[in-house]
């Protein structure tokens, strides 16, 4: 801890190691919560939490005391693929699998609520990526819905639901379609 003004908190830093031989691979950082390892079936052992949270802004200035950033990103590569990001729930023997849940918090009492940005990146050689949204087959029951749903609001006009299919600029080809 500090108190000195502009001083900045300690920070933790992991880092494995550089492999530089031919075909070598960088070593891994690898974080695991405790394993749950009773197997009571009245009420066994829980699987540890993995909390990565970015640190809390206590000054009262609302332009620039913003709380620290969670920024994970997938390593770059010279000649290859880069590296993907994947995020997926857990797997039950015997039940559900868990949640996936993206969003972002209320707003305070002078704010609006933060965006989600969901984008492929740009294409220098071929088609960009495809995003796909879609909801698992199901047995003894039904597929899950897909709901596109547009805030309420008490102020001005509604907010606008938009799809627009893909343009090209290819002479002999059409222009993608909204199905």
């Amino acid at each position: 801890m500090t108190t000195d003004g502009r001083s900045l908190g300690g920070a933790v830093v992991l880092k494995a190691g550089e492999a530089a031989g031919e075909g070598a691979t960088g070593g891994k950082v690898v974080i695991t919560a405790g394993v749950g390892s009773n197997e009571d079936a009245k009420d066994g052992g829980n699987g540890g939490d993995v909390v990565l949270s970015g640190g809390a802004a206590l000054g009262l200035n609302n332009m620039t005391d913003a709380g620290g950033d969670v920024i994970v990103t997938a390593g770059d590569a010279s000649a290859s693929f880069g590296g993907s990001l994947v995020m997926v729930s857990g797997y039950s023997n015997q039940t559900s699998s868990g949640e996936v849940t993206l969003g972002t918090a209320d707003a305070g009492f002078y704010g609006v609520s933060g965006n989600i940005l969901v984008n492929t990146g740009d294409s220098s050689a071929g088609e960009s990526g495809s995003i796909s949204l879609s909801t698992g087959d199901a047995v003894k029951g039904s597929g899950g819905d897909i709901s596109l749903i547009v805030g309420t609001g008490n102020n001005g006009d509604g907010g606008d639901l938009a799809m627009v299919a893909g343009i090209t600029f290819d002479e002999r080809s059409l222009g993608g379609s909204v199905v």
